[in-house]
């Protein structure tokens, strides 16, 4: 659902409503989003967005190509590996074109 306003100060009002209106009508909608539409982004709401083997893909190129999640701004994927692994990997002269 999507709702805009010009006002910034009725902000809380507006939110507030919007909340209520897609609560009552979830009943009657399915459980689905687009990215882009997604005002308050966190890994779930990302992560519901697509089918659980595609979140999987999706994570495990992240794993390959960001572990350090540089890439981390607007709809995040983060990696399943602590960026500090990636670091003690880096240090130990691993080969980054390799997935190990």
């Amino acid at each position: 659902m999507l709702s805009l306003w010009p006002d910034p100060t009725e902000s809380e009002a507006h939110k507030t409503w919007t909340r209520a209106t897609h609560a009552a009508l979830s009943t009657y909608t399915e459980d689905v989003s687009f990215p882009n539409f997604i005002a308050e982004a966190n890994a779930g709401k990302v992560a519901a967005v697509d089918a659980p083997a595609t979140w999987a893909r999706l994570v495990a190129l992240k794993d390959r190509y960001d572990p350090g999640n540089v890439l981390r701004h607007n709809h995040n994927i983060p990696p399943s590996r602590q960026p500090g692994r990636a670091r003690r990997r880096r240090a130990q002269g691993a080969d980054w074109n390799t997935r190990s």
